[in-house]
């Protein structure tokens, strides 16, 4: 059963969607996060692009760590569960859990290759910093929005095997509440309120869908040299773009922050 898309962090690291986590296995009325020894993370390409080539790498888990953002207006209020056999405690907002990202500790390394690398999350280094650059760069979008290039969701498709693409573009803070607001009224001044979720709406007319949580929004405009980079982590998708409702991205910084309390150091640049 397929569980969720997920984006590498580092050789034994991968960050995905709390929620997903949080599904019904098929037939059964325990969720995915409790069959963690029979949970299988599989990076790379299922597609054999020459003869003889291995361009996948399969990887058993660890632990799992769901963060318990216990305020949504102090980033660093939270605590974490490891390998939690319910999460009845966890708090939750309107759509699912607050935190909205997990971790995953492989069991042992991922080995770089040209079919799996990690991810180059934003300004690498302490979650503050990353927070402060993601800041400027929305700062930027909600002044000029229609002076943006698109970015880019880089999820997975069960169907393929494969790493699938999605051209975005950032939503204003406004108008994404409005969104949510005109969808459900009773989101109306009450979701989205954490300034660590971002919205991104597709240019295709259908948008990411609740399987593809856990995938990483690539974007431009950080560094001169214009390489995209990593700055958000899906987490709300309700209805793969029905009703023109944009997609909800989890700022890096918050990944970031539940990194270094359960690795205990912070983020480091990949290959």
């Amino acid at each position: 059963h397929f569980v969720s898309s997920c984006t590498i962090i580092q050789t034994t690291w991968v960050v995905t969607s709390a929620d997903n986590l949080n599904r019904k296995f098929p037939g059964t009325e325990k969720s995915f996060f409790q069959f963690q020894y029979e949970m299988r993370v599989v990076a790379g390409s299922g597609k054999r692009i020459q003869k003889g080539a291995n361009t996948n790498q399969v990887k058993t888990v660890l632990r799992i760590f769901v963060g318990n953002l216990t305020n949504v207006f102090n980033p660093n209020d939270f605590t974490y569960v490891i390998n939690p056999q319910n999460l009845s405690n966890i708090v939750s907002d309107v759509y699912g859990i607050s935190m909205g990202v997990s971790l995953l500790e492989l069991s042992s390394p991922l080995k770089w290759s040209i079919y799996v690398s990690p991810a180059p999350f934003v300004n690498m280094g302490s979650a503050d910093s990353m927070a402060s650059k993601i800041k400027s760069f929305r700062e930027r979008l909600e002044e000029k929005p229609l002076d943006q290039t698109p970015c880019v969701v880089a999820g997975y498709s069960k169907f393929s095997n494969s790493m699938v693409k999605t051209e975005v573009a950032y939503v204003p803070d406004q108008a994404c509440k409005e969104a949510y607001c005109i969808h459900d009224p009773a989101n109306c001044l009450v979701y989205p309120k954490a300034e660590f979720l971002m919205c991104y709406k597709s240019l295709q007319f259908v948008d990411l869908c609740p399987s593809d949580r856990g995938a990483a929004v690539y974007c431009e405009n950080f560094d001169k040299d214009k390489k995209m980079q990593v700055v958000g982590i899906l987490t709300t998708a309700i209805n793969c773009g029905a009703k023109n409702l944009p997609c909800l991205y989890t700022s890096v910084e918050m990944v970031a922050r539940l990194f270094k309390r359960a690795a205990r150091r912070d983020f480091e640049p990949g290959p």
